[in-house]
């Protein structure tokens, strides 16, 4: 049996779901058998996999973790949030408030200078980062917010934008 690679789907931008649908199981499918790709919902996918099948489930989900900054000299800066600093779990940093410092890799690194911060603004929000430090290609940064009540999740809602 010829294997045929699989066909390359661009996918517009504005048919990309931003939030789900309330019964998931409506949500659409595509799919490739044979050369052919058909329309489905999530609801008929018992019907698509074959019996002896293994199904694995991603649970993932994808943060918004790209910030973008412009420095008064016109350079941008692009932090890119890897993981949260000082051991705190992903889910808690989600629900910070006010600060917390993060494991970034960090586009321009050699225009940003240790203790130099930079400051977005969106939506009555003020985000600041401040580069804390460097190790290799990993930067730590220290994110501020105001107004403080905001949690990180909202945070990256506000200013992040899918990596």
């Amino acid at each position: 049996m010829e294997k045929r690679p699989a066909p390359n789907y661009q996918l517009p931008e504005n048919r990309i779901a931003l939030s789900p649908l309330k019964n998931k199981g409506e949500a659409k499918l595509l799919c490739w058998k044979d050369g052919a790709i058909s329309h489905h919902t999530f609801n008929d996918l018992l019907n698509l996999i074959p019996q002896d099948a293994l199904l694995v489930l991603n649970d993932t989900r994808v943060v918004p973790a790209r910030l973008n900054f412009t420095k008064a000299t016109g350079a941008s800066i692009e932090v890119f949030c890897l993981t949260p600093a000082e051991g705190i779990s992903i889910s808690q940093a989600m629900m910070m408030e006010d600060g917390l410092a993060y494991d970034c890799m960090v586009g321009n690194l050699k225009k940003w200078k240790i203790g130099e911060g930079l400051v977005n603004r969106s939506q009555g929000i003020e985000l600041t980062a401040t580069l804390l430090g460097r190790e290799g290609k990993i930067a730590k940064v220290l994110f501020e917010w105001n107004p403080p009540q905001l949690s990180w999740a909202q945070i990256l809602h506000a200013f992040g934008t899918v990596p």
